[in-house]
Parts: C-alpha cells; structure tokens; sequence
C-alpha cells in the first residue's frame, strides 16, 4: 500500500468541533484579573501570576499551553 492510502478498515476523518474545558472560564476569569492590571504581559509572565495565585490557594498549577490558548 502507498503512504496516504488507506485500507479502508478506518472510519471518514471528521473535522474537530471546538475545544472547550468546563475549568476554562474560571481560568479565564483569573487571566483577565491579571491582564487588566499589566495588559503589557504576555502568556508566560500571565501564566507565572495565575500560577503563583493557585499555589497559594493549594490549587494544582496551569500549563503555560493550556494559558496561551485560552487567553
């Protein structure tokens, strides 16, 4: 069989609906908190803050990915 062929056992690809997370929108309610103070910073400095809050709160901590893409 060629590359890009396929056997014909796998089911039609369908493309995927939007990603969303319950916690997202408290996530995202704790990023504007930060980025109306410093509109100035970026995902990493954001996520260094919203981390810090977390931790402190005993919360576990955020992925700077999970952060870029919900910002």
């Amino acid at each position: 069989m060629l590359r890009g062929q396929s056997s014909g056992s796998e089911a039609p690809s369908k493309p995927r609906g939007p990603y969303f997370k319950r916690t997202d929108e408290a996530l995202l309610a704790r990023i504007r908190a930060v980025t109306d103070e410093r509109a100035s910073y970026g995902y990493r400095r954001v996520t260094a803050l919203v981390n810090r809050q977390l931790v402190s709160e005993n919360l576990p901590r955020v992925n700077a990915k999970r952060v870029y893409r919900v910002m």
